[in-house]
């Protein structure tokens, strides 16, 4: 009974670290915390041919103030309606102006796809957002003097943030992706910027997952019929 306990208890651990790596490789979830992740359906502005996990809701856009000296710091974050895009400002990150106690910060989701060239090898997943501010007075444009954080959610699996220059895209060289459907980047401008992946991305699938999943419960039904047979001998 010990050595059937202790390879039992051997096996769970090796279905749990086989399942953990199938469904990571697999789902763009997260099965090793506390529960599952079930990824909210993303809002496009025009659904691609190839979405997965789409919303037939349309995307949210995003507005906020920011108070400058002397009444705040000209920092904070405005994100849209649905969470899919947000900017963060630090302290001092917007220069004050005479006559302007306030800054406002809009968040405007476009498709893609018609704004610019990508880069090779990558392609969308998500919407572009348009990121602009004005000194709510004059309305003139907001000057950053520091580096602002996007963090965009992307559809699927996207792995970099993208920025619009000059009709093309170029990635934001310090993207960052996070296991919470978002990549995030640093910039020292605002403008128009979009989730995306790497070509192929999506379909990669390794071939030895499923396999392992069925030698696992093979394995499964080995030891537990194998005990019972025993108990009746």
């Amino acid at each position: 009974m010990t050595r059937s306990a202790a390879l039992w208890g051997l096996f769970v651990a090796s279905a749990y670290v086989a399942v953990a790596l199938i469904t990571s490789s697999v789902l763009p979830v997260r099965l090793l915390f506390d529960g599952e992740e079930v990824p909210i359906p993303y809002r496009w502005v025009v659904r691609p041919p190839n979405a997965v996990n789409a919303s037939s809701d349309a995307p949210l856009p995003g507005t906020g103030q920011l108070l400058l000296p002397p009444a705040g710091t000209g920092g904070g974050a405005v994100s849209t309606g649905d969470g899919q895009a947000t900017i963060i400002f630090v302290r001092g990150a917007i220069a004050p102006r005479a006559g302007e106690t306030s800054a406002t910060i809009r968040l405007t989701p476009l498709d893609a796809r018609p704004l610019g060239r990508l880069p090779a090898g990558t392609e969308f997943d998500g919407n572009a957002y348009r990121i602009e501010g004005d000194y709510t007075v004059s309305k003139q444009p907001i000057v950053v003097r520091d580096t602002v954080t996007v963090i965009l959610r992307h559809a699927t699996l996207g792995v970099m943030v993208l920025r619009l220059t000059q009709g093309r895209w170029e990635p934001v060289e310090d993207s960052i992706h996070l296991p919470s459907f978002q990549v995030v980047a640093s910039t020292d401008r605002l403008g128009v910027f979009a989730p995306a992946l790497f070509v192929g991305q999506r379909s990669q699938r390794p071939g030895l997952p499923w396999t392992a999943a069925i030698v696992i419960t093979a394995g499964a039904v080995l030891m537990t019929v194998q005990p019972i047979r025993r108990s009746r001998r």
